[in-house]
C-alpha cells in the first residue's frame, strides 16, 4: 500500500526554474509539431489515430507503413484505413517503406525533421509488426525524438501523469509536455514516487526537496497554460506511477528516457520500459538530449 501526499498547485515557485528550463524551454507556449505516425492498419495501431484526433489540429502529420515488398496491397490498405480513422485531422503525406519495421521507422524519423514518433501498442500483420516488446520498444529506445505509444482512449485526453525524479530526462519531459497542445480541460498530475528511509516522525531533507521539485514543475506547467496538481507517493517508481495512473484514470503517462537522480530512476530499460509495458494508458517517452530528428527537443 503506497502513501501519498497530494497538493494542488498554487502559490510561488519553490525551486529555481533552472532545473526545468535547463534544457532551454522558452516561454512562447505551444508550437507546431512534425509528427511521424507509424501504422500497419491493425486495431492496436489505429489507437494512435484515436489519440491524435483528440488533440488540436495544426501539426504536420506524416503517415508511414513498412511492408515486405514495394506496392504491397496490404500496405496500401493500412495507409487508407489509418487515413480514414484520422478523419478530418488530415495527413500531409502517405509513405510506404520496405524492410525491418523498427529500422525503417527510425530511418524515416532521421531523414526528415521529426518532433514526435507515434506507434500503436499492438500492431499485427505482415505489413510490419509494431508489437510492444519488439518494434515499439526498439523505436522508443533508439529514436532521437519523443515516442508516443498509443493505447485506446475512453474519451478525450483529460488526465495526464508526468513522472519526475529531478534528472535532466525528467526536465526534458516536463518542458516538452508544457508545449504539447492538450485539450483545455485536461489536468496534469505531477508525480514523484520515492521511498524515504527514515525514523518514524522524521522529515528527511530528500522529502522536502522532492516536494519543492514537484511544486516548481507544476508552476512552470501552469505558466504554460496547463491545469496541474502535485503528488508525492512514497512508493517505488513503477508502482507509484502506475498506481497514480489507475487512481486518476489517466489517459497518458509522460516519462523521461533517462533518469540519474537518487530520488528515483526513470531509466529507459527499467522504469520507462516497465511503464510502457504495464501502463493502462498511452505512454510518452521523452529523450534527455536533442539532435537531428528532434526539432521540438532542440526547440530551434
Amino acid at each position: 500500500m503506497s502513501a501519498r501526499v497530494v497538493h494542488h498547485a498554487r502559490g510561488s515557485v519553490l525551486l529555481v526554474r533552472s532545473w526545468l528550463w535547463a534544457v532551454g524551454c522558452p516561454d512562447d507556449g505551444e508550437v507546431q509539431m512534425n509528427v511521424l505516425y507509424a501504422t500497419d492498419g491493425s486495431e492496436g495501431a489505429l489507437a494512435a489515430a484515436q489519440f491524435l484526433t483528440t488533440l488540436p489540429p495544426g501539426d504536420q502529420l506524416r503517415l508511414v507503413t513498412v511492408a515486405s515488398e514495394p506496392d504491397c496491397g496490404e500496405a496500401l490498405h493500412a495507409l487508407e484505413v489509418t487515413r480514414q480513422a484520422l478523419g478530418e485531422r488530415g495527413v500531409g503525406r502517405l509513405e510506404t517503406r520496405c524492410g525491418d519495421a523498427a529500422e525503417e521507422i527510425l530511418r524515416a524519423a532521421e531523414e526528415e525533421e521529426t518532433d514526435l514518433v507515434v506507434v500503436g501498442s499492438h500492431g499485427l500483420g505482415a505489413v510490419g509488426r509494431l508489437l510492444l516488446g519488439s518494434v515499439a520498444e526498439r523505436v522508443a529506445r533508439r529514436a532521437r525524438c519523443p515516442v508516443l505509444l498509443a493505447r485506446p482512449l475512453k474519451d478525450d485526453v483529460k488526465t495526464v501523469i508526468i513522472g519526475l525524479d529531478g534528472s535532466q530526462g525528467a526536465a526534458a519531459a516536463a518542458r516538452w509536455l508544457g508545449q504539447l497542445p492538450l485539450p483545455p480541460d485536461c489536468v496534469v498530475h505531477v508525480v514523484t514516487a520515492a521511498i524515504f528511509y527514515c525514523s518514524p516522525g522524521e522529515n528527511p531533507p530528500e522529502r522536502a526537496a522532492a516536494l519543492a521539485l514537484l511544486e516548481s514543475c507544476a508552476e512552470e506547467l501552469r505558466r504554460a497554460g496547463k491545469q496541474t496538481s502535485t503528488e508525492l507517493r512514497e512508493d517505488g517508481a513503477v508502482a507509484g506511477l502506475l498506481a497514480a495512473a489507475t487512481e486518476h484514470g489517466a489517459d497518458l503517462i509522460v516519462v523521461g528516457a533517462q533518469g540519474l537522480n537518487a530520488v528515483q530512476r526513470f531509466l529507459l530499460g527499467s522504469v520507462s520500459e516497465k511503464v510502457m509495458r504495464l501502463a493502462p494508458c498511452s505512454v510518452l517517452v521523452v529523450r534527455e538530449t536533442g539532435g537531428k530528428g528532434t526539432s521540438r527537443g532542440s526547440l530551434r
